[in-house]
């Protein structure tokens, strides 16, 4: 062998060696790369993958649902977009929790309502665009609306809507009146009644005789005189605050308002009529009782607050329950329960504002609901608005919305010693109307002190 043959194959050695070795360090270099890469890679795991909404009628809003999107990688995950996609979007809402970024091991939540416009098997797809490996990263969505459900109830707001529509209720009665009333000053209900009784309509009246029997003897002599059976309450109450008026068996109006003529123009109040045939034959049952002064533990229908028997429980309950908002209007606040209640809302984050007509008689409450975080509109007693009204308005806006309306007032004896009647409303037009007009009550008001 030659020495330039030598030369030439000991340089071909070489650059075979060279190569290898350089080719190896490359592969263990890239491989050492995407090691470490999967290593620091975040993940995107959204739990569950589908969610299917109950049959839900048009107009209305299911409750909420709830998505987890977590990140079990070992870097941070960058979103960039939340958003709802596929065929039926619109039907559906979102809500979130989530920021541009989750950090390795976090979660955050997103809440899924279903809102249907039409009566049809509905869909649309929850998508998360992110930084993790095979996003966008889904959940499907599924849902039926079904035919639009009727109202059972309406609101009427007072001084607003006058009362025409309680009148419109009277006149309507084709075979039955039953009213509970703690003042009746009205000639022209007087007369309605008189007129329906004389056209052979069975009309009973049960009127408070503990603390208003002076101002109720001369409707109570009329009325006997004029075909209408008419009853002093029951005496085991310390007062019969009712406010209620029942046609034909089939639809109630529960009222914080009385039939006193002189406070229509002036006096916030609200009335609801409704038709729900749990709660007409609950009010029913309840009026025969109470019209032979016999003992009975009201039933609560579908939605009834029934002094003495649970308002202070359900009362104390909405309040207690409720997670964002209370919107409050009340002639009285005098119960130490309901009072420390609405303190400890404001103190756990809750809003919580109350509209009143300032009497005097609350000084010490509103100053200890102010102290705790409580707004506080007041109105003087000769403003032209006098707060009569008896609401609690939770978490308007929110799935879990409602409302109490009725004739409880924030005193101990209104809540355990009356008889008082009220309902819980979730129908989402009345609601509407209450926030409304509570909002236009607070506004108008005088910040306490």
């Amino acid at each position: 062998m030659s020495y330039c043959d030598y030369a030439r194959r000991s340089v071909r050695r070489y650059l075979r060696t060279s190569l290898g070795t350089i080719l190896f360090l490359l592969v263990v270099s890239s491989l050492s790369t995407r090691d470490a890469s999967a290593k620091t890679s975040p993940q995107a795991v959204l739990t569950p993958v589908s969610v299917s909404f109950p049959n839900t009628a048009v107009g209305k809003t299911s409750a909420a649902q709830t998505v987890t999107l977590s990140n079990p990688g070992t870097a941070t995950l960058k979103i960039t977009g939340i958003t709802l996609t596929g065929t039926d979007p619109k039907d559906f809402s979102l809500s979130k929790t989530c920021g541009s970024k989750l950090s390795k091991g976090a979660s955050c939540t997103l809440s899924v309502t279903f809102a249907p416009s039409a009566s049809a098997s509905l869909s649309a797809i929850v998508s998360v665009t992110d930084n993790a490996a095979g996003s966008p990263h889904t959940v499907s969505l599924s849902g039926t609306g079904t035919g639009a459900t009727v109202s059972t109830q309406s609101l009427v707001i007072e001084p607003d809507q006058g009362i025409t529509p309680i009148y419109d209720l009277l006149n309507s009665a084709k075979k039955s009146i039953d009213m509970t009333m703690y003042e009746l000053i009205d000639t022209q209900a007087q007369q309605i009644l008189a007129q329906q009784a004389a056209k052979g309509v069975v009309v009973r009246v049960i009127l408070d005789q503990a603390l208003e029997k002076s101002r109720n003897v001369p409707v109570y002599t009329f009325l006997n005189a004029n075909g209408v059976k008419a009853v002093w309450a029951n005496p085991a109450f310390a007062a019969s605050h009712q406010k209620t008026v029942t046609v034909d068996g089939k639809t109630t109006a529960i009222m914080s308002l009385n039939l006193t003529s002189q406070d229509y123009s002036s006096t916030r109040d609200f009335a609801v009529i409704e038709g729900n045939a749990n709660d007409v034959a609950a009010v029913e049952a309840t009026f025969n009782a109470d019209f032979a002064s016999s003992a009975i533990t009201p039933p609560t229908g579908d939605d009834l607050i029934w002094s003495p028997t649970n308002s202070l429980t359900a009362l104390l309950g909405l309040i207690n329950s409720a997670k964002a908002s209370l919107k409050v209007e009340n002639e009285e606040m005098g119960d130490a329960q309901i009072v420390t209640a609405l303190e400890n809302a404001a103190k756990r984050g809750v809003a919580v504002e109350v509209a009143m007509t300032n009497s005097g008689t609350y000084t010490t409450e509103f100053n200890a609901l102010k102290a705790a975080g409580v707004k506080i509109s007041t109105y003087t007693p000769t403003a032209p608005l006098y707060i009569h009204a008896k609401l609690i308005l939770a978490d308007y806006g929110e799935s879990g919305q409602v409302a109490f309306v009725g004739s409880e007032n924030f005193s101990s004896p209104s809540l355990t010693q009356n008889r008082e009647l009220g309902l819980m409303v979730t129908d989402p037009g009345i609601l509407g109307s209450l926030n409304t007009t509570f909002g236009s009550d607070f506004q108008g008001g005088t910040p306490w002190p």
